[in-house]
């Protein structure tokens, strides 16, 4: 419940502080749009993870790791509040991000569902070994999807604090991909995976 009670800290904390600043009148529209895109984010990993994971009932965080990612969340937010639009890019730089921020988010959502179904009907604590689509290229495409998506927000926002944000989950989620790949590989017989992929960024990593 751990990442369940990440996600509804943080809709409910964009609910109660962001969202009223939407259309706030100091707020240029671009800033209004990274907000929305922010919000957007925050509530459909909330739904997801209402609705679309399945959750093992026998993993635990210990207080330090779900702190850790309270804060990350808290931080996320800040990025949301900031007034500085000294950064700002220009008007059309947006279309393509928010277009492609879109995809990354219907990717994701995707991936989850995959992932999801990789576990027998009656038991959250057993893993399959999903395959087929982006699984065959990467191993947590779900990952890649996420940088994307963050990616797009740092261009919209471009302020150094959203920048910073993709600094930490590039290398946080990398840093994960690639311990996932190793425990697919130690764990599940090697005719069950691709012969070879990425961890999270085809030629790259």
């Amino acid at each position: 419940r751990c990442f369940q009670s990440w996600h509804a800290l943080a809709a409910l904390g964009y609910a109660y502080f962001i969202a009223p600043t939407v259309y706030a009148s100091s707020a240029r529209s671009q800033l209004r749009l990274y907000r929305v895109m922010l919000g957007a984010q925050l509530f459909r990993r909330l739904i997801e993870s209402q609705l679309v994971h399945r959750y093992s009932t026998t993993r635990r965080l210990s207080v330090l790791q779900w702190a850790s990612g309270l804060g990350y969340y808290v931080l996320l937010l800040a990025t949301g509040l900031e007034e500085d639009d000294s950064l700002m890019v220009t008007i059309g730089w947006v279309a393509p991000w928010v277009t492609l921020f879109a995809a990354a988010s219907v990717v994701q959502l995707t991936v989850h569902r995959q992932l999801a179904k990789t576990r027998p009907a009656n038991d959250n604590n057993k893993y399959g070994v999903p395959r087929g689509g982006l699984f065959e290229y990467v191993a947590c495409p779900h990952y890649s999807a996420e940088v994307v998506i963050y990616l797009c927000m740092a261009v919209i926002r471009n302020s150094v604090a959203s920048w910073l944000n993709l600094v930490f989950v590039v290398s946080n989620l990398s840093g994960t991909a690639t311990q996932t790949e190793l425990w697919y590989r130690n764990t599940f017989d090697s005719s069950l995976l691709p012969a070879k992929r990425a961890s999270i960024c085809p030629g790259i990593l």
